[in-house]
């Protein structure tokens, strides 16, 4: 499964992440991609390694791909 986050707020170790629902999470902000700001959209990939579906291996694939610039 994955989401689309925007990031609603930084301070110097959290960071606030807002779904679409309007929910918040909170995530450490040493873990943001570089240049992530207030109003960056992060997707985010929820996925059980053990119990991974066609879906989920083809976006981490993709991702991976996208990552390290593989076609």
């Amino acid at each position: 499964m994955h989401c689309q986050l925007t990031l609603a707020r930084l301070n110097q170790d959290q960071a606030i992440l807002t779904d679409k629902s309007g929910r918040n999470f909170i995530f450490p902000t040493d873990q943001l991609p570089a240049g992530s700001q207030p109003g960056t959209i992060l997707t985010c990939l929820l996925m059980n390694p053990s119990q991974p579906d066609s879906a989920d291996q083809q976006l981490a694939k993709d991702i991976l791909n996208e990552l390290l610039k593989i076609d």
